[in-house]
């Protein structure tokens, strides 16, 4: 599966932002 997603920092910190607005990608702890 493919993931769209913008990776961005701020303060020393790097973090990806996933927009799931749709709920077309289901995430789980597996």
């Amino acid at each position: 599966m493919t993931i769209k997603f913008h990776k961005m920092n701020g303060a020393g910190n790097d973090f990806v932002v996933i927009d799931n607005r749709a709920l077309d990608v289901n995430l789980s702890r597996e």
